[in-house]
């Protein structure tokens, strides 16, 4: 499915309910239940001869999803759906130890991707003589053909909010919620609001996000065409939007969780848009006939920038990295039109952003084809200078860059020529590459997240 269609389905569903005068209600409260914590040892330190052994638990309880679900009655429900929700993937804890966090080591996570499973790494981060990984061992494996949407920490580092699809189902919008509890090690199923969103959107494709967390027990989504908050334990959902008809189809979360920066599709409120968290004190930042559809809005960490990627020309095989200062909604395009820009990430300064940039020309228009093309990283200034290119690697399909907590590196998952795929690191003053962890045949790293 590409962006274009991705947003072409957005618009007709918006224009479909405005004709028709549907209402959409939130979704109504379900229950979710907490896997059980099985008491295995530690797998040894990763070492050059890392395999992801997933020790045997002792018990394990299987997550209760919910068995129905609202459904408006213009909607079908289709076979294929009705079997999913009532044989769902299971979960298996495997860690044993609760998360450490300390002054001389940046904790990590990053999720194993096999043909039919998946599962949550932990391990910590030292570089006082060479950049290594340390204390490596599984955390949770889920059972399924289960790729990695979104993987965000809370504020205080002690959960994760996990977006998982389950690539079975043959739609886009068959997404799957947990929280992971890092220090209990207890992973939740969510209430299942991908499929009460499908009802509501008929199954559009619009892809859904984890937007960030507002506190330690709120998490944000990014639903059809609009943000939503949901609580932790799944006991409450709202949407959050000041229009007559939510049209916000991508969001980004300030670093101070106050303000929500959007891209809003909606006749003449069309444009680029912050408001609180609650909707209120919306402000526009970009005229109807001046923006340009986006993708990947980031917020820098001192809040005073925002980057996002648009396509200058209006077409489909190219992306440039854009800088908006949010106090005087100055606009900057930093890269040039011809190109394919991807995975902006901020310092945690806020001084700098990294983004991966293709190679060559992408003929593949597909949101996630830089993950599929040659790309090198460069090093943009919040100054609006002109980026630096940072690696000049020949050929390596690259994904998901995160800083550690000092600035001095860059981690992430890298395929090199032959097909093997790594978790690297990169040094963000020369560019040297170091391998941290090295997949075997058949798995690749995806999503590996600095716990800054």
């Amino acid at each position: 499915m590409t962006r274009s269609k991705h947003r072409l389905v957005a618009v007709l569903f918006l224009v479909l309910v405005t004709l028709t005068g549907c209402n959409y209600s939130s979704p109504t409260e379900q229950s979710s239940s907490q896997a059980s914590v099985s008491g295995t040892s530690l797998p040894s330190p990763v070492s050059t001869s890392y395999r992801p052994q997933f020790p045997t638990p002792v018990s394990t309880e299987s997550p209760i999803y919910p068995t129905s679900a609202p459904r408006p009655s213009q909607v079908a429900v289709t076979p294929d759906i009705e079997q999913f929700k009532h044989n769902p993937p299971s979960v298996t804890m495997l860690a044993k130890d609760p998360i450490v966090f300390s002054a001389d080591s940046d904790a990590m996570v990053w999720t194993v991707q096999g043909k039919d499973d998946l599962t949550l790494w932990l391990g910590y981060l030292t570089s006082q003589d060479n950049i290594t990984v340390k204390a490596a061992h599984p955390v949770a494996k889920w059972n399924g053909s289960l790729s990695v949407v979104s993987i965000v920490p809370s504020p205080d580092r002690n959960y994760l909010a996990v977006l998982l699809r389950d690539s079975s189902m043959g739609f886009n919008d068959a997404n799957l919620l947990w929280t992971v509890n890092l220090t209990t090690n207890l992973a939740q199923s969510l209430p299942n609001l991908a499929f009460q969103e499908a009802y509501r959107s008929f199954y559009s494709t619009t892809s859904h996000y984890i937007i960030g967390w507002l506190d330690s027990n709120r998490i944000v989504l990014q639903t059809n065409l609009a943000p939503a908050i949901i609580a932790r334990d799944g006991s409450s959902f709202t949407k959050v939007t000041w229009l007559s008809q939510p049209s916000q189809v991508q969001t980004a979360l300030s670093p101070d969780r106050t303000t929500f920066f959007s891209e809003v599709i909606s006749g003449g409120d069309s444009g680029y848009w912050l408001y609180q968290v609650d909707g209120s004190n919306p402000r526009k930042v970009s005229g109807s006939n001046s923006f340009k559809p986006l993708y990947e809005p980031k917020w820098s960490a001192d809040n005073k920038h925002i980057s996002f990627l648009t396509s200058q020309d209006g077409g489909s095989t190219s992306l440039q990295l854009n800088l908006l200062e949010t106090t005087k909604n100055s606009q900057q395009v930093l890269t040039p039109q011809q190109g394919w820009d991807a995975s902006p990430a901020w310092s945690p300064d806020g001084s700098r952003v990294a983004f991966l940039r293709a190679n060559s020309n992408v003929t593949n228009a597909d949101y996630q084809s830089t993950e599929q093309n040659s790309t090198n990283i460069f090093i943009a200034k919040a100054d609006g200078s002109v980026p630096t290119q940072l690696t000049h690697l020949s050929e390596a399909k690259n994904r998901a860059l995160s800083w550690t907590s000092e600035g001095k590196y860059l981690v992430l998952s890298s395929t090199d020529s032959s097909g093997k795929n790594s978790i690297v690191s990169v040094s963000a003053s020369d560019g040297s590459v170091t391998t941290l962890i090295p997949m075997p045949d058949g798995y690749i790293a995806v999503f590996p997240l600095v716990l800054k």
